[in-house]
């Protein structure tokens, strides 16, 4: 049966754990030297430049998805809201956009192992929270190394870009296919699997 009890931590901790990606490419977006004040109001950059998730929040990406895919036992995945940018043309702020979501997942997976282990000690039964949030940051930051749009990483797309992108749509049933396909072959399980080894091995560092 579905287990609502779990399925409300996996979206809180989505919720919380989308929004310094978010943040952080919004920084570079800014502070890229690519747009002018007014660009950044038009684009509404400047109101994601804030660690608050609610500035983060995407209904898609930040509580239907994590909720659905827990509820039905799978991996859980998120997002953020996504940010509007134009094609910027620029290889390394691309890059940078493309590679920013996954180190601070990866740091924020260091912070719920230290967290695991600290709990472990004075409240054991935050212990499994801790480390389910932390598998989802190393899970996350697997799967935004796959520049799909929907993803926090699917902002370089735009950004290595010359050439307008198809509708938001079109990219959403692409990014959605994509990770439908990681689910039916059995991928996101081997992903899973060594994501829970990883995390395992990373929270001994705090032990």
């Amino acid at each position: 049966m579905p287990d609502w009890n779990l399925a409300l931590i996996d979206v809180a901790t989505a919720w919380v754990v989308v929004a310094l990606p978010c943040y952080v490419q919004a920084k570079l977006l800014a502070s890229g030297g690519v747009y002018s004040p007014e660009a950044l109001r038009a684009l509404a950059i400047d109101e994601r430049l804030s660690i608050d998730p609610v500035k983060h929040t995407g209904v898609l990406g930040t509580l239907l998805v994590p909720a659905a895919t827990s509820l039905a036992g799978f991996s859980v995945v998120a997002w953020g809201k996504r940010i509007e940018s134009v094609h910027l043309g620029k290889f390394r702020l691309a890059t940078q956009l493309w590679l920013a979501p996954s180190i601070v997942y990866l740091l924020q997976a260091c912070l719920f192992a230290a967290a695991m282990a600290l709990l472990s000690r004075v409240y054991l039964e935050g212990a499994p929270v801790a480390a389910r949030a932390g598998q989802l940051c190393l899970r996350l930051a697997i799967l935004n190394l796959l520049p799909l749009p929907l993803l926090d990483s699917g902002l370089s797309i735009a950004a290595w870009s010359r050439h307008p992108l198809p509708p938001r749509w079109v990219l959403a049933l692409v990014s959605m296919a994509a990770l439908a396909g990681l689910y039916a072959t059995g991928m996101l399980r081997a992903i899973d699997q060594q994501v829970m080894l990883a995390f395992f091995m990373l929270s001994r560092l705090f032990i």
